[in-house]
């Protein structure tokens, strides 16, 4: 599967297209983006408003307004800032405004990060490596080392969470089920991997880290053996480790969840295949039709689309989401859409 290269709306004034806009747009073209421009894309015979508004700026990732002295002076270049600007806040689509000859930002973008360049093609290639940077998801950070010697002293390496991952530990009494591979976390007796392995289940069957109601995964609990206060108890070991958190009242646990660590260490021992089907999340993410927007995938339709649990799909679009390489957009009831997906997800599925 070839994923599109993202598609980059550039408005400006046809007075700025020599001098600069042409040559951005070739530039974002060399860096694997495919920029939108009226002047390659307007022909003979198009009606302007249809080809620019539906053609253009519909099927786009981002947008980069290119403002100058000239833009205002433009009653038609003010209706595609109008138009960049709404379409940014309907679908979360990234708005880069690119300021020529010291121009000061509009009131309705003064919120956002601008870039400033001067009117040369030397600038217009600086401009465009910014771009393609940011539209790919490229991570400015520096790679971090591993630790000094030092700091590794009486502390857990790698080899020894990937030698305690691949302890199985066994499956909940009387299930009969195949042992399950143990969470890479030290002092961590049983019983409190049992009822995280419940609570996991509780978790995946409704889609939700949390809340979850306390009385279903006592009673499975207990139904492993876990008998009296012993269910309690263990959930508060799990608190204590960070693993899960919890509300009481009267002295009774009205409700407990997972936290992020704690899905992550006991997800693997929960979910049959889980970096297959983190795999295939990722696949349905970027196989939408030619010229379709990256917003509008939601949550539950990705994970139908890729056989995968809900609970999956949500915490690695988070993950993905923290890491800058796409934006979720919360709505109301619980829905997630997706936007701005960075094409470099595509190496993790290859």
């Amino acid at each position: 599967m070839t994923p599109q290269p993202p598609r980059v709306f550039v408005g400006h004034a046809s007075a700025d297209r020599d001098a600069f806009v042409e040559p951005l747009a070739r530039a974002l073209a060399g860096l694997g983006v495919q920029a939108w421009v009226e002047f390659w894309e307007v022909r003979l015979g198009d009606r302007l408003a249809h080809t620019v508004f539906d053609r253009g700026m519909d099927t786009a990732d981002c947008f980069v307004l290119v403002l100058s002295d000239r833009w205002t002076k433009d009653p038609w270049l003010a209706d595609q800032l109008d138009g960049a600007t709404v379409r940014r806040i309907e679908d979360g689509r990234r708005l880069i405004p690119v300021l020529l000859d010291g121009m000061r930002t509009p009131p309705a973008l003064r919120h956002l990060v601008p870039l400033r360049a001067d009117r040369t093609a030397a600038a217009a290639a600086g401009a465009a490596a910014a771009i393609a940077d940011t539209v790919h998801g490229a991570d400015p950070r520096p790679p971090v080392a591993a630790p000094p010697g030092y700091a590794a002293t009486g502390a857990r390496t790698a080899a020894a969470v990937a030698e305690a991952a691949d302890r199985p530990f066994p499956a909940p009494a009387r299930t009969g089920g195949p042992p399950r591979r143990r969470p890479p976390f030290p002092g961590v007796a049983a019983p409190d991997l049992a009822l995280l392995h419940h609570a996991l289940r509780e978790a995946l069957a409704r889609g939700v880290p949390g809340p979850l109601p306390w009385a279903p995964v006592r009673e499975a609990a207990e139904r492993d053996g876990l008998a009296g206060e012993a269910p309690a108890g263990a959930l508060r070991s799990l608190e204590a480790a960070g693993l899960m958190t919890a509300a009481r009242g009267g002295g009774a646990v009205a409700w407990c969840a997972l936290t992020p660590h704690g899905y992550r260490l006991g997800a693997p021992g929960a979910v049959p295949d889980l970096e297959g089907a983190k795999r295939r999340v990722i696949a349905a993410l970027l196989n939408r039709p030619p010229g379709h927007r990256s917003a509008g995938r939601d949550t539950a339709e990705l994970a139908e689309t890729a056989d995968a649990p809900v609970l999956v799909a949500d915490r690695l679009l988070a993950d993905l989401a923290e890491a800058g390489h796409l934006r979720l957009l919360r709505g109301a009831g619980g829905r997630t859409l997706v936007a701005d997906v960075s094409p470099l997800l595509a190496r993790w599925i290859t």
